[in-house]
């Protein structure tokens, strides 16, 4: 009877141990955030001020996405669709046979070669 009273004690201690661990290991900052989740629905934008050019991108579901660009010295206006994969934090796009790729916070997108954006 007392070996069968050692395992319970040795177990709910154990059991106690590890809820505990468990729950001091959640803060509230660990909660995943909507921007972690999608970018559905989000628009980005990069003033380009320097060369006066305006890209946004405007992410219309979870794998495609519109691009506009407007040259501001000249008027000149061009705009696509393509398509992208992202898995928090990396995205990647595709449009018109080129890809680009790079991260995404909270509120920048960092990509390798059209630069960073801030969301709208």
């Amino acid at each position: 009877m007392k070996k069968l009273n050692t395992i319970s004690v040795r177990l709910s201690i154990f059991v106690l141990t590890i809820l505990f661990t468990g729950l001091s290991s959640c803060s509230k900052g660990d909660s995943i955030t909507s921007i972690e989740k999608s970018l559905k629905g989000t628009i980005w934008e990069n003033n380009d001020v320097a060369n006066q050019e305006l890209t946004t991108i405007t992410f219309l579901t979870n794998t495609t996405f519109r691009m506009n660009y407007k040259d501001l010295s000249d008027g000149y206006i061009d705009s696509g669709e393509g398509t992208y994969v992202y898995e928090f934090p990396s995205i990647t796009i595709h449009i018109n046979g080129d890809t680009d790729s790079g991260t995404v916070s909270a509120n920048t997108m960092d990509l390798d070669y059209l630069g960073v954006f801030t969301k709208k």
